[in-house]
């Protein structure tokens, strides 16, 4: 293979059968956001380790997690207007780059306030590579292959939660540092970033008679009901599960009493059930309607909400159970969801449509994680307090959502 090949413009890939070059190219996607999933939600589970490293109180680690929303979300509405009128082979690249060298910012960051700035640079690389990743495999692959394509690509959350989270909290455990995992992130970005260089063909831009200019894409995102009603229920979407989850590993940790050495478990059967469980909510959704589901799901993760907030101290295998049905329940609301809105989108909009959804969900990420940073504290005895106020907030969120289905309904496109 050539690496000089992105000299020449290359058109979309229209075999019907996946080639190896393919193949390649979809699991160097793949590969791209599994770090870049991995890189922010690593940070919650290593909270504990945070606390006590780096001497962080409740409200400073929240505001950690806040950090990379807000800066995603400022990357991505950015991005919204021209995301169709670059070329995309060597922007990626480049973000890539700086996504490593933010990975690497993060590991050298020994104090609080430095933390927050490398945790900003990594938000501002995660949200446009989340963006232009989607946006490259549309783009690579017709639409007789572009469902499995994408499929292919966002199994990457799943082995972040399933691989790469136990074996951060692996090698953060065996470096006895919290920092540890961003500096195997960044190694990892340099043979992901090769094979790009190497495979990915060179993107033309999109840019032509019927480019709007940047605030002409913004603002004809934004003047369709039908996308500001999706932006609104994907912020409720987001906003309840991180009232709760930046604080979860810290508080069964250090209040329902879980030894740190099994937090890795907590992420491995959680994430392994949540592996097996959206599939089949996909299809129930398939079956039996995305309104119905939703409304099923919802009603059944109240519980587990309302329990992982109050929970007291308990055996191990417990706390994992209680885990486990939490991110069961918290994750398979998402795949009813996410179908509605996928289908409230316009074609003409699509990629700035998701670039701007992707940066409500950082922006509610952000928000949520300051607000529950704010109720969360730490006592003296070095327990968390006040976790059940985030619960309950959160569950007044997720019945409020259900209030939204008979509208995102009527507004669905197909």
């Amino acid at each position: 293979m050539d690496p000089q090949a992105d000299n020449q413009p290359q058109p979309p890939l229209k075999k019907s059968v996946f080639s190896l070059r393919d193949w390649i190219i979809l699991f160097s996607l793949a590969s791209v956001q599994f770090v870049n999933i991995l890189d922010f939600i690593i940070v919650m589970p290593l909270g504990p380790r945070f606390f006590d490293e780096l001497g962080l109180s409740a409200e400073q680690f929240g505001y950690v997690v806040a950090s990379y929303g807000y800066a995603s979300s400022i990357a991505g509405i950015v991005a919204a207007g021209w995301i169709n009128r670059i070329e995309r082979r060597k922007t990626l690249l480049f973000v890539l780059f700086l996504f490593l060298i933010s990975s690497l910012a993060c590991y050298f960051s020994g104090r609080f306030t430095s933390l927050i700035l490398a945790r900003c640079m990594t938000g501002v690389c995660g949200g446009l590579i989340g963006s232009m990743v989607m946006s490259i495999a549309s783009d690579l692959y017709s639409e007789s292959r572009r469902g499995y394509a994408i499929g292919v690509i966002m199994t990457s959350f799943s082995m972040a939660s399933v691989v790469g989270v136990p074996i951060g909290l692996w090698l953060a455990e065996r470096d006895s540092s919290a920092r540890s995992p961003f500096l195997y992130l960044a190694l990892v970005c340099v043979p992901i970033w090769i094979v790009l260089y190497s495979f990915l063909p060179r993107l033309p831009s999109h840019e032509d008679s019927s480019d709007h200019g940047y605030w002409g894409t913004f603002w004809g995102v934004l003047k369709l009901p039908s996308h500001r009603w999706a932006f609104l229920f994907t912020c409720i979407l987001v906003f309840q599960t991180f009232l709760i989850v930046p604080f979860l590993a810290t508080y069964v940790v250090k209040n329902a009493g879980l030894p740190e050495e099994y937090l890795q478990f907590v992420y491995i059967v959680g994430g392994a059930f949540t592996f097996v469980t959206m599939p089949l909510v996909g299809k129930l959704s398939d079956r039996f309607g995305k309104p119905l589901i939703y409304r099923i799901v919802v009603c059944l993760a109240v519980v587990p909400a309302v329990v992982i907030t109050h929970l007291p101290p308990v055996s191990a295998w417990l706390c994992v159970l209680v885990t486990t049905t939490y991110m069961v329940m918290t994750s398979a609301r998402m795949v009813p969801a996410q179908a509605m809105i996928s289908s409230l989108s316009q074609p003409q909009w699509r990629t700035a449509f998701l670039s701007i959804s992707s940066s409500v969900q950082s922006l509610a990420i952000g928000v949520a994680a300051s607000i529950s940073a704010n109720i969360v504290v730490e006592n003296a005895q070095g327990k968390l307090e006040n976790f059940w106020i985030a619960g309950w907030v959160g569950v007044f969120f997720f019945i409020g959502s259900l209030f939204l289905i008979p509208k995102i309904a009527s507004l669905r496109t197909g």
